[in-house]
C-alpha cells in the first residue's frame, strides 16, 4: 500500500503529459458558438457569483439550516493564513482527485479495475477517448479550484473551455 502512495502521482503526471485534446478549429460552427457561450459564462464574475449563491443556498437547505446572507466578493473580508506546504499539497491533490474520478468512471463503464486502468495509462495503451475523458476531469478540477485562489483567475487566458485550449495546454 505504501508503494501505491508513491506510484499514483507518477501515473497522474504520465496521464496528463500524454493527454491530447481536439482543437476548436475542427468543430462545427454551431458547436463553436455554444462553446463560446459556455466560455463566456465560465469567465463571468456575475455568473460565477450566481452559481456560488445557488450552491450555497442549496447546501444550507439540504442540511435543514437557515440560509445565511450570501456575501459578495467585496463583502467577504475573511482571510485564511495557509502555510505554503499545505497550499502546494492541496494543488497536487486536486489532480489526483481528477484521476480518481476519471478512473472510477472508466472502471464502471468497462468493469476493469483501477490498477488495470493505471497500467493502461503507463503503457500508453488507453484509447484516445479515455485519455480525453481523464484530461477533461483534470481540466475541470483545476478550473474548480481557481476561484478559491482568486476570482480574478477566471479571466486568465488558460481558464477556457477545454477544447479551446491551445495544443500545448
Amino acid at each position: 500500500m505504501k508503494q501505491l502512495k508513491f506510484i499514483l502521482p507518477f501515473f497522474f503526471v504520465h496521464c496528463l503529459l500524454s493527454c491530447k485534446t481536439k482543437t476548436s478549429q475542427h468543430l462545427e460552427p454551431s458547436t463553436q458558438e455554444q462553446l463560446t457561450a459556455i466560455n463566456n459564462l465560465l469567465r463571468s464574475d456575475s455568473f460565477s457569483l450566481l452559481i456560488a449563491r445557488a450552491q450555497d443556498t442549496a447546501y444550507y437547505k439540504g442540511i435543514g439550516e437557515p440560509v445565511p446572507p450570501f456575501l459578495t466578493a467585496a463583502q467577504d473580508t475573511a482571510f485564511f493564513v495557509q502555510p505554503v506546504a499545505e497550499h502546494k499539497a492541496a494543488i497536487s491533490l486536486a489532480g489526483f482527485y481528477a484521476l480518481e474520478c476519471g478512473i472510477g468512471l472508466l472502471c464502471h463503464q468497462t468493469k476493469e479495475t483501477p490498477a488495470q486502468w493505471l497500467q493502461k495509462i503507463v503503457d500508453d495503451k488507453a484509447d484516445s477517448g479515455s485519455v480525453l475523458l481523464l484530461n477533461r476531469f483534470a481540466n475541470a478540477t483545476w478550473k474548480a479550484g481557481q476561484p478559491f485562489r482568486s476570482l480574478d483567475r477566471i479571466h486568465r487566458p488558460s481558464f477556457t473551455v477545454a477544447s479551446m485550449l491551445p495544443p500545448n495546454e
